[in-house]
Formats: C-alpha cells, structure tokens, sequence
C-alpha cells in the first residue's frame, strides 16, 4: 500500500501491474485533479509511443499516457514533445471505444469508438448506430489541467455520461480502448501506432471520491486570506448578495481580494464586512480600491497602496499586522489580469509589472521599500489561460520584456522562487476555480494566490465549493449547497498563513480540554460536557456572528455538564470561547443554530 500525502489528507493507493499485453487495469488512485503529475508516478497503467515517430519537423510527437479511475471518472495523463494549449489551437484526438467492440462506432487504427474529443475546437463526437452526433465537451463531463500550455495533460471524463439518446451510457463495457490521434493530416501521429490497441479494465473497488475538508482554522493565530471574483458587481446584486453573505461569514476571513467590483465603491465594501462580521474596533473593517474593479478588504489598517501598473487591474497594498501577535505588517497585492485567449501579450506585461514592483519592494529606493523579510502574496483572477511563460514570470521573475521591467531576478526573500498555491475543492479532488457553466471552455484554475513561501507558510488552502459539500458540512456552516452556484462562476479560494508571531503569543498555548458538543447544530438545546487533567478556572464566552457577547459562565471543575437552551434564541453561527484564566490561554469552537 502507498501513501501519498497532499493537502493535509492521505489518499490511499493500491497498485495492481500493468500486462505486457497493453491491456491493463486501474490503480484505483485518488488522483487530485491539479495540473500536476508526482500523484501519477505511482500509476502502472502506462502507454509508451514510439519517440520521434511525428511526421515531418514540426509534427506534434505524442510520447506516453497513462490511465485510472475512481467511481464518479475516468482520469488520463498525457505527455507530448510540445508545449501546447489542450483545449485550443491543435487538431489533436482522443477516440475511446467504450463498449470494446470493434465493429460499432467510428473505425479508426482497428478501434471503433463511441466518442472522440476534438481537443483544440473543444468539441465531442459521438458515434451511434452509424451516425454523428456533436456537443460541447460538458457532456461528458470534460475536465482537464493545466489551464495554461504544458507538456503534460490530466484529462477527466465522466462515467455516467449518456450517448444521444439519453439513455445509453458512453461507458457501458467494463474495458475500454484508447487512442490518441494527431488530426493534422492523414499521417499525424497515433497512440498506440496504427495496427496496435490498447485495452483499460476500470477499478470497480470502493475509491474515496469526495475527500472531507474541514474549513475551520487550525490555529487562531493563522493569518486567513480569501480571494474572489464577484462577476460583475455580485456584492450589489440582491438575487445574490445573501450567498455571498453566507460563504463570507462561513469563512470568517481576515483580508479579502474582491475582482470585478466594477462599479462597487470601497465605502459599500466596508459597510458590507461591518454587517456580516462586526469588529471590536471603533472603525471596523478597512478597504481600498484604486483601480477599475479590484476592492481589498481587511480586518487590519490598510497603511498605503500602489497602483502596481496604473491602468491595469494591479492593486498592492501594506497592511498592519497587530504587534502583539505578528512581527511583521503583511503586502497583499490584488491582480485581475486580461482575460480569454486573445490577452496573452497583456498578461505577460502584467506578469512582468508584477515581478518588476516586487524587485523594487525588495531594494531601497524607488516606489516601495518594504522591511526586509515583509511577507507578500498575490491574489486574485490571473486569467492564465494561454502561455505558461506568465506563470514562469510570476513565480521565478523570469522578465520578458527586460528594457521596460528589469532583468530576471528571483522574487522571494531567499531568491528562491515564490509558491503558487494549488487549493483541492471542498468535496472534489480538483483544483478548478472557474466553472465555466454554459462556455464552450470547461473548467479552469484562473484564481491564483502566490506567495512568498520564505517567511509565511500554508497551513490549509481549500476551493470552497458548496455544490460538492457533504450535507452535514453545509448545516454546519449555514450554507445552501448552491450557494457558490449562485454567487459567481468563480469559487472563492481560501488560504491560512502561518506568520512569523512576536514571542508574546508563544504563551498562548492550546489549553488542554476535551469537549463536547451536542447535538451540533442544534435546534432548541444545546448541552456542552467537558474534561480536564485538573481543576481550572475557565471562562466560558459565546460570541454571535456579528461579534456580540451573547452568554458567559465560569467554571471551575475538572469535568462539567453546561445546558444552553433560552440564550441563543437567533438561528445562526456562533463562535465558543474557553479560556483559562490563569494562563489566559484559549480554544475557540463553532457552534450552530438551525
């Protein structure tokens, strides 16, 4: 049995051996859908073309796939010779014979296939009873990553996708064969050469398909950063305005990235954070918007911004960071970058305004100086749909246009490379953030946190999606399992960062309590048992929503029983805090009201 770690979770794998025959059978590997590949390393089911076999100079060499499944899709890793874009601008094919008969669907190298991708129109062919049939790839399901260019491809399809007359399953043989085909001209490359197939047997066995991911913060000291796109003035819209509530107050983030705020003002953003979570502060909550259409938002002061690239959606900002808990103030910097496949040259400038402002922050002198060691992250809808050179340029200040921005320099503190952080979905092993629901593009990861890994570490990262939510999650916190569906096409993309903390907090240690909470949620009474190596003051505190103290006791046993029945009359998420009065160290726990 392996074990690969990712995320916080452990995704059991067990490995069966490929048949020299090229016909094998599944993994049954939890893959995460990322747009990375070190999950596939342990996959036997592999495909190895012919190298150097592309017709003519330029011809698209396909070199390897390999295959697996878990019960919800059948998952495929792709390598070629090129660094192209999927689901745009080539002609390259995947034929799936999915009954395993030959003699039904299209003939093609000695398969007959029900279905076939067209990959650069982003187009599925389907193949019944002599006929042709064509749709956009959502029906069946179609995923794929990395959403910019790449060598490598992870392809999904879903299982119970039905042919045309809605009836009959794609996948109706428990082994399917695969092709690849470059459609460019007659002679393109196959995979597996003509007068060669390949065969795949599914895994039926028991594969987790939906991971729990619990989104509360580990530590109250984490530093928590939510990024996302509100389409188009969604924080103004009443038909949606609620869900944004709801995922807000679930979230309880300290900074906030808000893109396409296009006519939204700064002051409504505020007054919105004041009505959802409420401060003990006389001033509330900050925010500062200085270009068109990004507004940040944060519990902290917001102590100065810079319009990164003035007429660009680039937006930085230096936020003061409370001394007693943190050493240093925090940049976040706000980025919506040009969208669609016709803004790769305007991505790549504002990559390289990116790269250029942080060198500057970096050194004495110029528009910036920050501290030395001052983390920074950006945030926001980067919009990376084209080249990966934007990517590269983000994350190792790789310059293009070095005459305007600079010469190439690493970004982070270390001179190391800065971090892209890939978040699973709540529910799903997949990294998409954008949903792309009636598009002929399937989904994408176009929301981006990047951060400067040296001095702040990533405690959890999560896509909230409530859609894949388990039932129980969303009666927790309150949430409808549509509400990121109404909100927006994009999902919000949380992450916790661990900060460097002054040694004042260092005292605050977890006190040592075992408690229960009974039934949570609850609907009339809610009975609260606890446990404790000894006698201790503690101080019993629950706080509304909105911030508001709404009971307290003392205690002073190893072992209690507390009944709360006519003091939480509001339904709602609430938050518990014990602390220990002697210590003043304290644990927080969520609590909820149906």
């Amino acid at each position: 049995m392996i074990k690969v770690r990712k995320f916080g979770f452990i995704l059991l794998a067990w490995v069966s051996v490929c048949c020299l025959c090229r016909e094998a059978k599944a993994q049954n590997l939890p893959i995460f859908l990322d747009g990375r590949f070190d999950d596939w390393f342990n996959i036997n089911t592999k495909y190895e073309d012919t190298s150097g076999d592309a017709n003519g100079a330029f011809g698209l060499d396909l070199l390897d796939f390999s295959v697996t499944n878990n019960q919800d899709y059948l998952l495929i890793r792709l390598q070629l010779n090129q660094n192209i874009k999927l689901v745009e601008d080539n002609d390259l094919f995947l034929y799936l014979d999915t009954d395993n008969n030959s003699q039904t669907g299209k003939t093609i190298n000695g398969l007959g296939a029900e279905i076939g991708i067209d990959f650069g129109n982003r187009l599925v062919y389907m193949y019944p009873n002599n006929s042709l049939f064509t749709y956009n790839l959502d029906r069946v399901g179609y995923r794929s990553l990395p959403t910019v260019s790449g060598f490598e491809h992870e392809i999904a399809l879903r299982r119970n996708a039905l042919m045309p007359d809605n009836t009959t399953p794609v996948f109706s043989n428990s082994s399917i064969q695969v092709l690849f085909k470059d459609e460019r001209n007659s002679n393109g490359d196959a995979m597996p050469n003509n007068g060669s197939t390949y065969t795949y047997t599914f895994e039926e066995s028991t594969i987790e398909a939906n991971p729990h991911i619990s989104i509360e913060r580990e530590e109250e000291n984490h530093l928590r950063l939510m990024t996302y796109n509100t389409l188009h003035e969604g924080l103004e819209d009443g038909s949606r305005v609620g869900a944004f509530r709801r995922i807000v107050e679930a979230v309880q983030p300290d900074i906030i990235t808000f893109n396409e705020c296009w006519e939204t003002s700064a002051t409504y953003v505020k007054n919105f954070m004041d009505n959802i979570l409420s401060l003990s502060t006389s001033f509330g909550w900050y925010s500062v918007k200085l270009d068109n259409g990004n507004i940040t938002v944060s519990r902290y002061p917001i102590l100065q911004s810079w319009e990164v690239s003035p007429g660009r959606r680039i937006t930085a900002s230096l936020i003061e960071l409370p001394r007693d808990t943190y050493e240093k103030d925090i940049l976040v910097v706000n980025a919506h970058f040009k969208c669609c496949g016709d803004g790769d040259s305007q991505r790549q400038v504002e990559s390289d305004a990116f790269a250029a402002f942080i060198k500057d922050a970096k050194t004495v002198g110029g528009r910036i100086d920050l501290a030395e060691n001052t983390p920074f992250v950006l945030a926001g809808d980067l919009n990376l749909v084209g080249s990966s050179q934007q990517l590269t340029t983000l994350l190792k200040g790789d310059i293009v246009n070095e005459f305007i921005y600079g010469e190439d320099a690493p970004l982070d503190w270390d001179n190391t490379d800065l971090e892209d952080i890939i978040s699973p979905q709540t529910g799903d092993y997949s990294a998409f953030t954008w949903l792309g629901e009636g598009s002929s593009f399937p989904a994408g990861r176009l929301d981006f946190m990047i951060h400067s890994n040296s001095v702040m570490e990533v405690k959890k990262a999560y896509t909230l999606n409530t859609k894949t939510m388990p039932l129980q999650d969303l009666d927790y916190y309150a949430l409808n399992a549509n509400d990121t569906e109404i909100a927006s096409d994009h999902l919000p993309k949380i992450t916790d960062f661990e900060l460097a903390t002054n040694t004042s907090i260092n005292s605050l240690t977890s006190i040592s309590l075992q408690l229960k909470l009974q039934p949570n949620p609850f609907e009339e009474k809610l009975q609260i048992s606890y446990e404790m190596p000894k006698n201790q003051n503690l101080q019993w505190q629950l706080f509304s929503s909105m911030g508001q103290m709404v009971w307290q006791t003392h205690t002073h046993n190893s072992s209690d029983k507390l009944n709360l029945s006519d003091e939480i009359d509001v339904a709602g998420v609430y938050l518990l805090k014990v602390k220990d009065v002697t210590s003043q160290s304290y644990r927080v726990w969520r609590v909820a009201k149906l």
